[in-house]
């Protein structure tokens, strides 16, 4: 038997500057934010993907993920101040 190495610390070995990687990864995270509840603004997850992840994004990359998410999840989207985004829960309506 090998030593158990965990799939994160394999895939950072290897995969280190891929971009699909990160992509994916970026995706995750974004849809993560959004499961939490709480409106968020597309500046509070640049800025949160660039504490926690380690990944740059710009706010037309995000834009595009939440485009992608809402394929699968509908996204509530709340323009001016006090805007934002947030998971879309039918049972508030």
């Amino acid at each position: 038997m090998g030593n158990v190495v965990l799939v994160r610390d394999k895939a950072d070995s290897r995969n280190r500057g891929c971009s699909k990687e990160q992509s994916k990864i970026r995706v995750l995270a974004i849809e993560r934010m959004l499961n939490e509840g709480q409106r968020i603004t597309a500046k509070e997850i640049q800025s949160r993907l660039d504490t926690q992840y380690d990944i740059q994004a710009t706010k037309v990359t995000i834009y595009r993920d939440i485009c992608a998410i809402d394929r699968f999840m509908p996204i509530e989207v709340t323009t001016g101040f006090g805007g934002g985004f947030k998971k879309y829960d039918v049972m508030e309506d």
